[in-house]
């Protein structure tokens, strides 16, 4: 890393290390978590949002064969501090942007002899102070519509700005880990009834040596009762073509569900029970041929 990235990924940290430092040292959340100011009417805002998440996943499949995916165990820790511009205007609007920086670290993985192990064992990114896997910035608008809120966000964004419930074939746990931000559009919206949002992420840009993907997911939910819902998550991913791979690649996955609740008949948060069928179609084609 240059030295002019350390000095701005040092900016960066010291920008919401001093607006932490205007918060009360007896308001926790406020330093733990997010600062949510909403703002006046043509008011400007300075915020922060710090994010911290630690994933361990010991898994063993050696009763498959690891056929399906390799055994192993994932030890992480991921810290995402960042500072969030925010402005209201009439009818209970708020804009904000907001720009960070991603520090992920494997625990225990540290750079190895080049002379003795692989290219990735020797990697000079597992340094300590070489964790910055990237940085994200973004627009986001709330405001209402009717009975409900709107949203949109744009940018690199977090898919923790995501509610929908998606089902783990489209959102694996590891993926959200180690991928946790799109690069794209999101449009949701929220009434006391119903709820639904639509994202399309570019996942990868298309080359001479590598493939170029887009991907379009949406997930909602209607709840006719306060026990009982009916909902949906569904993805659409179209990969393209490259050098390497002539084929291009449509993929679409469904999940309708109805889910049950008996969380409040019995004091309990939730006790649900969920079923739904799982749809997916895949095609392959040549858009292109090589001559022999």
């Amino acid at each position: 890393m240059s030295t002019k990235s350390i000095l701005l990924s040092a900016a960066a940290l010291l920008s919401a290390a001093s607006l932490a430092s205007a918060q009360s040292l007896l308001d926790l959340p406020g330093l733990l978590g997010r600062q949510q100011t909403r703002p006046q009417e043509n008011s400007v805002t300075v915020d922060y949002d710090v994010d911290f998440q630690y994933f361990f996943d010991m898994r063993e499949f050696g009763a498959s064969k690891d056929i399906f995916m390799g055994s192993g165990t994932i030890n992480a820790a991921r810290f995402s501090p960042s500072a969030v511009l925010r402005s209201g205007s009439g009818k209970g609007m708020i804009h904000r942007a907001a720009i960070g920086v991603d520090l992920t670290k494997d625990l225990g993985a540290n750079p190895t002899s080049e002379v003795v192990y692989s290219e990735d064992e020797n990697d000079q990114q597992l340094r300590n102070f070489k964790l910055i896997k990237d940085i994200f910035f973004y627009y986001s608008f709330e405001g209402r519509a009717g009975k409900g809120d709107i949203g949109f966000h744009a940018g690199i964004f977090p898919k923790s700005m995501l509610f929908g419930d998606y089902t783990r074939a489209i959102f694996a746990d590891e993926l959200r880990y180690y991928d946790p931000y799109l690069e794209g559009i999101t449009v949701q919206y929220r009434a006391p009834r119903f709820q639904a949002e639509l994202t399309a992420d570019l996942f990868s840009k298309s080359g001479l040596d590598r493939v170029g993907g887009e991907m379009v997911f949406t997930a909602g939910v209607f709840k006719p009762l306060d026990w009982a819902s009916l909902g949906w998550s569904a993805a659409y991913t179209h990969s393209k073509g490259s050098f390497l791979q002539i084929a291009d690649v449509d993929y679409l996955l469904a999940y309708p569900y109805a889910k049950a609740d008996f969380g409040s008949l019995v004091g309990m948060q939730e006790l649900s029970v969920k079923a739904g069928p799982m749809i997916s179609y895949q095609l392959d084609y040549v858009v292109f041929r090589t001559d022999e």
